[in-house]
């Protein structure tokens, strides 16, 4: 009978992965305060759709 196992270290791809979610958190904060106006665009300069934020 033989046993094999693969062990690798995942803390770094861990702290990487809450890094993210804390900043898509910081991100989705920013964006639901309604503090500042965005808007969308595309490549060539036209605007697909803003936050009421924007038009204010």
């Amino acid at each position: 009978m033989a046993i094999s196992a693969i062990a690798r270290d995942i803390t770094e791809q861990e702290r990487a992965e809450e890094t993210l979610r804390e900043s898509e958190a910081r991100l989705r904060r920013f964006y639901e305060s309604g503090l500042f106006g965005m808007h969308y665009y595309k490549l060539n300069g036209s605007i697909t759709g803003a936050t009421t934020s924007f038009w204010r």
